[in-house]
């Protein structure tokens, strides 16, 4: 069987949770997914066990933002003003 085990704002367990957790996961026989916007927040131990698989997501910069907006709009074949889109990316 497969299973995933997805948790999310893991910052958020007490520092004896993680531990405990990195413990169980040392045997898991699962995909197990820590998301979080504070790594400086997790334990050590329980980050190094899943360095290989760290992806840091940055927020996009508000000309990627413009971008994108404008070709979903234009996908959509939606009428916009790319002064009100630079504003709604600004945001």
């Amino acid at each position: 069987e497969n299973y995933v085990i997805f948790l999310d704002k893991a910052q958020g367990l007490s520092r004896q949770r993680q531990k405990t957790l990195h413990r169980q996961f040392e045997s898991a026989k699962a995909t197990i997914i820590l998301a979080t916007t504070h790594r400086n927040e997790m334990d050590d131990a329980l980050i190094n066990r899943f360095e290989p698989n760290v992806f840091e997501l940055k927020r996009p910069q508000p000309d990627e933002c413009e971008d994108y907006l404008i070709r979903q709009c234009g996908k959509r074949e939606l009428v916009a003003n790319r002064t009100q889109l630079v504003l709604i990316a600004a945001h």
